[in-house]
């Protein structure tokens, strides 16, 4: 996906194409072109001309346009309204608009961007940005005459405060330095901003050990003037653009001049007064510099000053190839944000063209693309999730028939091992029965041996289930039966059941029971 940057200055045009690839933003190209500085139709020609050559080339970013207007061709008012407003702002800020601005809300296009929220005091802090109509209506119809419309009309400002938040993760992170010692840099230069040229001075570590977060001032010279922007707390609070005094704007081009430091320094204390709840007069500054080459006479100072904390604006979240010149990439600081923010979200979101002169963002080829990978991938995914639960119901339902198989099989196992159980048990009991008429006979033969012959049994009662014998008969002397009965290694636990009692003639009626030795075995 391409995206460009375009910023017409008044004797300049930068030019931005960037690339959105898969994982970085390359730098697709860019052009540096001198314009005619008279206004009229020899400098309209002249920047569609180059616009029109710059698109051709890089056709597929003209969709995706975005332009930045300097700092002093529009109003940056701060305001305060009521928390409840913010439900609509933009109609609020159109109601105030002649009380807030010398202009009447017909005369303008505006935007704005909220800075800070207090809710104790039931207020939002917010910036206001407005344009006289006739500043924006001329750029969309210079390049309605080639065929194209801007997604996006912002400030210089807003520009500068993106593309340093895309590389602020902190606050002690600062933009690359690594290519000034390559600069061939005048002496005199060198010995008033060796902050340019080392690491850390002592002012510098003076303030990293400070408890307040330093303030930040994006510098950018342009239209032989100096924009100041002053970011605190990660907020754009403070913009201004200060025209370069004339005996300093008569250096020559090779080395542009930039404001004295005197002026910059009591701008950036004047600037300090418009940030709210601000009390710390000595918080520490950082300048952040783009828009222009460092010259001889840059940032001049007094001997009894310290030297400023100061680094140049080139470390952008975007890959360049090695032919592109490093020390360019300061100069095309605004355009490459314009370019950014048409392939990612922008800190500040401002568009100074109404929405009902907004084209419609078309859809990129590429995402289109990967969108119908996607969808491709996402219905692929369901059809072969879809499969593998209609396979697996099958294979369930083939093992539910197998199961059923096997549970007939298996029925049939248990019906044949019950009839062989009952056989077993038939047999068995066939055994026990031939087992206990064999044990009667013995144990009739046994006691036919033992018992003496004065001694006859009348009953014989024998127990397979307890192996219990009972004996009932007639004795001379009965008494000397259990003893006789015992000295027997079959039987156990000899006992009357009950009293001897005399018969007839000098016999005696007994009863007696006992176990046999032979269930222990």
């Amino acid at each position: 996906m391409l995206s460009i940057g375009l910023f017409i200055k008044d004797d300049e045009l930068n030019l931005v194409s960037l690339n959105q690839g898969l994982r970085t933003t390359q730098l697709a190209g860019y052009e540096i072109l001198p314009v005619p500085e008279a206004k009229g139709a020899e400098r309209d020609e002249a920047i569609l001309y180059h616009c029109d050559r710059f698109f051709k080339t890089h056709s597929g970013g003209k969709d995706n346009l975005f332009l930045a207007l300097p700092r002093d061709k529009v109003l940056m008012q701060p305001v305060y309204l009521p928390l409840a407003a913010e439900e609509n702002l933009r109609a609020a800020l159109g109601y105030e608009m002649d009380r807030l601005t010398p202009f009447s809300a017909d005369a303008v296009y505006y935007d704005y961007y909220i800075l800070k929220r207090f809710p104790v005091k039931n207020q939002v802090f917010l910036m206001l940005v407005a344009v006289k109509k006739e500043v924006v209506d001329y750029y969309l119809a210079l390049l309605k005459r080639i065929g194209v419309r801007p997604r996006g009309i912002e400030i210089t400002a807003t520009a500068l405060f993106n593309v340093y938040t895309s590389e602020q993760n902190g606050a002690d992170k600062l933009f690359q330095m690594d290519w000034l010692p390559q600069i061939s840099i005048p002496d005199s230069l060198r010995k008033k901003m060796p902050a340019l040229l080392a690491g850390k001075t002592p002012a510098r570590a003076a303030q990293e050990e400070q408890a307040d977060s330093p303030i930040d001032v994006l510098v950018a010279y342009m239209n032989a003037r100096c924009e100041i922007n002053l970011v605190s707390d990660g907020m754009l609070f403070y913009s201004r653009s200060l025209p370069i005094p004339a005996s300093v704007n008569a250096a020559p081009a090779a080395q542009p001049a930039t404001l004295p430091l005197r002026d910059l320094q009591q701008e950036v204390q004047r600037g300090m007064l418009s940030i709210p709840e601000h009390k710390d007069q000595d918080r520490p500054i950082r300048f952040f510099l783009s828009g222009r080459e460092i010259g001889d006479t840059a940032l001049e100072e007094s001997g009894d000053q310290e030297p400023l904390d100061v680094c140049v604006m080139r470390d952008f979240p975007i890959t360049a190839a090695a032919s592109v010149d490093q020390q360019k990439l300061p100069l095309l600081a605004i355009p490459l944000s314009l370019a950014l923010k048409g392939l990612r979200r922008a800190p500040i979101d401002l568009n100074l063209i109404p929405a009902a002169l907004r084209p419609k963002k078309k859809r990129s080829k590429k995402k289109i693309a990967a969108l119908l990978i996607a969808s491709f991938i996402i219905v692929l995914s369901i059809a072969l999730f879809v499969q593998n639960i209609m396979t697996t119901r099958a294979q369930i339902a083939a093992l539910d028939a197998e199961l059923s198989g096997l549970k007939v099989q298996a029925q049939a196992v248990e019906a044949m091992q019950k009839e062989i159980d009952a056989i077993e048990k038939a047999r068995n009991d066939i055994q026990q029965i031939k087992d206990l008429a064999s044990s009667k006979l013995l144990i009739l033969e046994d006691l036919t041996r033992i018992i003496p012959d004065d001694s006859w049994l009348t009953d014989f009662e024998f127990n397979a289930d307890d192996k219990k014998i009972t004996l009932s008969g007639y004795s001379t002397s009965a008494s000397k039966l259990i003893p006789i009965l015992e000295e027997s290694k079959q039987f156990t636990n000899v006992k009357f059941t009950s009293p001897i009692t005399k018969g007839a003639g000098v016999k005696e009626n007994f009863k007696i029971e006992m176990t046999l030795e032979l269930a222990k075995k």
